[in-house]
């Protein structure tokens, strides 16, 4: 997910504040919270429809990483498959991509439009591993938990104005904000598991 291990929060006020906008974030989303910084009025329906394929278009490779991303799943890949799921517009996968090698990560990437459920039982179903997902949206939470209920689902918010606006899903095994935390969480799971196994 976009804001998982970029910070895409950020890249996007960035964007629209050169572009004479802003996110109003008393609620975390976006369709209908893009504004003009002058008048304060939402943009229009024809005008939203062009800034999120724009931004997705020239900023995708510009986004910075959440802080402890690189280095935690640097750490995690030793024991783990790690899997880009991303609803990222699939015309713009490559600039994902080149975005993670930029930051020295050689990650799969697969990019999904929609919830994505369905999507992670398809990774899962040829290698029934012990698995982690790991997100933003609650929805997304809510789908694999549903599709894959044995993935232990992660709620990831590192923003703090999002954190104090987006509930978690009773579906998530847990909410963290960092990426200290996680692997803290996945490791601790991890070790657990290959006890119960031997």
């Amino acid at each position: 997910a976009d804001e998982v291990i970029f910070l895409f929060l950020e890249g996007l006020e960035n964007y629209l504040k050169n572009k004479g906008l802003f996110l109003d974030l008393n609620e975390p989303k976006i369709t209908g919270n893009i504004k003009y910084i002058k008048t304060n009025e939402p943009v229009e329906n024809l005008t939203m429809n062009k800034i999120m394929p724009d931004f997705f278009s020239n900023e995708t490779e510009n986004l910075e990483l959440v802080e402890d991303a690189k280095h935690v799943l640097l750490r995690l890949s030793k024991f783990f498959q790690i899997v880009i799921l991303t609803n990222l517009p699939h015309k713009d996968k490559n600039k994902r991509i080149k975005a993670l090698e930029k930051n020295k990560l050689y990650f799969p990437v697969i990019t999904n439009n929609g919830v994505k459920g369905d999507a992670v039982k398809k990774i899962l179903e040829k290698n029934n591993s012990f698995s982690f997902f790991i997100d933003d949206m609650p929805l997304n939470i809510d789908s694999v938990s549903k599709k894959s209920p044995k993935t232990n689902c992660i709620h990831f918010v590192q923003d703090n104005r999002i954190n104090k606006l987006m509930p978690t899903p009773k579906s998530a095994r847990i909410k963290l904000t960092s990426w200290q935390d996680v692997e803290k969480y996945v490791m601790r799971n991890f070790e657990v598991e290959n006890i119960e196994k031997n």
